[in-house]
């Protein structure tokens, strides 16, 4: 196995969102929409999953979150200095 090179692997640049985009986001979790009628009156239609797909982005936001301040832990400048 020592003569097997190891496979060559590109940074992976990961962006992250800002607070409009996670508005955005959220709000089109909601998915409610106006139903275009001819002999009715009109009506907005809700998704029937959409509870479910706001609270799956809080959930990963949250993820994220703590994801981050464990990052933010253990890569602190304040760990490695010494008096």
């Amino acid at each position: 196995m020592a003569t097997v090179p190891s496979p060559k692997a590109e940074p992976v640049v990961i962006e992250p969102l800002t607070r409009e985009e996670v508005a955005a986001t959220l709000k089109a979790c909601d998915g409610s929409r106006m139903a275009r009628t001819r002999r009715r009156a009109s009506f907005t239609m809700r998704r029937d999953c959409a509870v479910q797909d706001r609270a799956m982005v809080k959930r990963y936001a949250a993820i994220a979150e703590t994801d981050l301040a464990k990052a933010h832990e253990t890569g602190s400048p304040a760990d490695k200095w010494r008096p």
